[in-house]
């Protein structure tokens, strides 16, 4: 058993930014592969969505670069477990980069198909979610951010833009589809779907390495232990794990009743020193520095081991003898 120091002798660490940097490599690389996509394609960007780049001569670089995108999301939601960030966090990154991977995987149909088929569908929604959560995301880590670390607002503000308006692009993407259903002429001004999209896209990946930059410098505070954790490394059974508020019942004694004298004045149990014999119970004795004690019980592998030998016997670690000191 260990104890906590107190807050004032905890001391800010800064975490290893191994994910964070792996993150920043692939989202640098997939935005390579995009732009190499785009520039050898030959389609208009104003007007034609990226999803149909793939059927270009150089279109297996479209999963490629959705690919990298979704690793390196993937790299800043382990950053941020292991820099202790809020688990909505790692969970948010860790669904938009599972949206961009189904987007990456399946395909959209080619250009000018009518009669779509179920994966253009899945592709299509795949897209959308990605796009909503990380729209998301950005707004309540930004919030968050700001609400936590108020000498960080500049960068909140930075994310809940960003994310503001790829809400706003959005919406405006996805207009001509709504339009569409109720059977009425898409407007000509929003003939510029390519431009829209990659508009949404560059809003959430500029959020996304601000985000990713953040972890990148997050500090925790470590846990200041009173006794070092692991010396002791006793055996714990794993009934004694698994079932532990039963185990408690036959063995928690009754209240200690003198049998042949008393504690002397103003001695506890805690710090007791040279405690008797009291009515069966055996009161552990001369507990000088109680860390210590409690990890020197630890030690006795062999009491440890049998913990399990008999209803109601003695808890194991429990001093075999009274009158017995402990330095």
């Amino acid at each position: 058993m260990v104890s906590f120091a107190p807050a004032a002798n905890r001391t800010a660490a800064t975490v290893p930014s191994g994910f964070t940097g792996f993150g920043n490599a692939a989202m640098a690389a997939g935005v390579v592969a995009m732009l190499v996509l785009h520039a050898t394609s030959g389609l208009n960007p104003l007007y034609k969505v990226i999803s149909i780049h793939l059927y270009t001569p150089l279109g297996w670089l479209l999963p490629v670069a959705l690919g990298l995108f979704s690793l390196g999301a993937s790299a800043y939601a382990l950053q941020a477990r292991a820099a202790g960030a809020p688990k909505w966090l790692s969970w948010s990154l860790f669904a938009w980069a599972a949206a961009i991977a189904v987007v990456a995987i399946v395909p959209s149909d080619r250009d000018g198909v009518t009669d779509f088929s179920a994966h253009h569908y899945v592709h299509r929604y795949a897209a959308f979610v990605a796009f909503c959560t990380m729209a998301i995301l950005g707004i309540a880590f930004g919030r968050w951010l700001r609400r936590t670390e108020p000498e960080r607002a500049r960068r909140a503000r930075t994310v809940i833009g960003c994310s503001w308006f790829s809400v706003v692009v959005l919406a405006l993407t996805s207009l001509p589809y709504v339009i569409e259903w109720w059977g009425v002429e898409r407007p000509a001004w929003l003939e510029m779907g390519g431009l829209l999209q990659r508009l949404t896209i560059a809003s959430g990946i500029v959020a996304l390495v601000v985000i990713g930059g953040y972890l990148r410098t997050r500090s925790v505070e470590p846990l200041g232990l009173g006794v070092r954790p692991g010396v002791a490394r006793g055996p714990v059974l794993a009934l004694d794990v698994a079932e532990a508020p039963f185990d408690l019942g036959d063995r928690v004694g009754a209240p200690v009743v003198p049998l042949a004298g008393h504690l002397g004045a103003g001695v506890g149990l805690r710090d007791a020193v040279g405690a008797d014999r009291v009515l069966g119970e055996l009161v552990p004795a001369g507990l000088l520095v109680p860390q210590e004690l409690q990890a020197g019980e630890l030690l006795q592998v062999e009491a440890g081991l049998q913990g399990e030998r008999a209803a109601g016997g003695l808890v194991p670690g429990e001093l075999a003898a009274a009158r017995r000191n402990v330095d």
